[in-house]
């Protein structure tokens, strides 16, 4: 079994590497000069697979604290990538929030992020006014199916 040091681009620290090692020959540690772990590969998850990296640019977490519904971050931020493709982030987070704000949006029908940024909506007029309760119907439907004046 061999042992050398590499030097990490990134941060500077010490990357230990041993070679002929009984169980891999992957880099074992990855350390600083003060011997404290300075990055490694994520822990595997219990079927042995990489953990997914769940790091988020901080322009896409701006959008996400924006955008009123919080499903498939993952999906939202591939569609925000390629959304910025094709208008400024400002732009973007503008109609979120207009879309947020929207006095006639209703929480149970909000997109989810995804397909809002894959339509463009951004570039959507505000939503129509929602048109008021009709009481009378309700009235009818009540005396009608359940008898009385």
């Amino acid at each position: 079994m061999t042992d050398f040091t590499l030097i990490c681009p990134d941060c500077g620290g010490a990357i230990l590497v041993r070679i002929g090692a009984q169980d891999s020959s992957t880099p074992t540690a990855i350390v600083e000069s003060n011997g404290e772990v300075a990055q490694g590969s994520k822990a595997l998850t219990k079927d042995g697979r990489q953990a997914y990296n769940q790091d988020y640019p901080p322009e896409f977490l701006k959008f996400w604290h924006i955008y009123p519904r919080h499903r498939d971050k993952r999906k939202a931020l591939k569609a925000w990538r390629n959304a910025i493709q094709r208008a400024p982030q400002l732009t973007i987070n503008a109609g979120a929030l207009r879309y947020r704000n929207d006095p006639n949006r209703i929480e149970q029908f909000t997109k989810y992020a995804e397909g809002w940024l894959n339509a463009d909506g951004w570039e959507d007029e505000p939503l129509p006014p929602r048109q008021p309760a009709l009481g009378w119907l309700d009235e009818t439907y009540r005396r009608a199916t359940h008898g009385g004046p």
